[in-house]
């Protein structure tokens, strides 16, 4: 069995003067809502092996919010394939995980998130959109990553901030 969960990274700020899209940075809602997803995640033992982060600074900032609300060192990769690449980067990252892995989180972007989840689960996304903070966990019943493929998986869950402050 393998699982997957799909983060989108927090909420940013727009690109600042000189900078490029790939720098922005967390707006303060985003800050608080990567630590909510941080707790989320520590409260339900959704506890990855592996992550593998886009290269943005966004991605970055939300990943490094959210492990230390979960108190938590892991193995993670930073892989521009998230950010350049899109699904197909995704799809490829996902091919390529070492198979003594069994849970592992993947930060990205939207519209990604929302369509990799679709690919995976073989339907239309069931909850609008993917939001900011926003996690998908599916589940594959195979023992290697490379059998992973489009409609293989189950979206056991799919959670937002604003879903477990309302307690959804």
């Amino acid at each position: 069995m393998k699982k997957i969960l799909l983060f989108r990274h927090s909420k940013s700020l727009p690109t600042e003067q000189g900078k490029t899209d790939k720098d922005r940075v967390l707006a303060r809602d985003g800050i608080r809502d990567a630590e909510t997803m941080g707790e989320y995640f520590k409260l339900n033992s959704l506890i990855p092996q592996h992550v593998v982060c886009s290269s943005a600074f966004r991605a970055k900032q939300t990943l490094q919010v959210c492990l230390e609300k979960m108190s938590l060192a892991v193995e993670t990769d930073f892989d521009e394939r998230i950010y350049h690449d899109g699904v197909d980067g995704i799809l490829d990252i996902v091919r390529e995980l070492d198979n003594r892995l069994h849970l592992v989180m993947i930060v990205g972007h939207s519209p990604d998130m929302e369509s990799v989840t679709e690919y995976f689960f073989g339907r239309a996304f069931p909850f609008g959109k993917f939001s900011t903070s926003g996690v998908a966990l599916l589940e594959f019943n195979v023992d290697q990553w490379k059998d992973v493929r489009e409609n293989t998986g189950e979206l056991m869950l799919f959670k937002t901030p604003g879903m477990i402050n309302r307690k959804e």
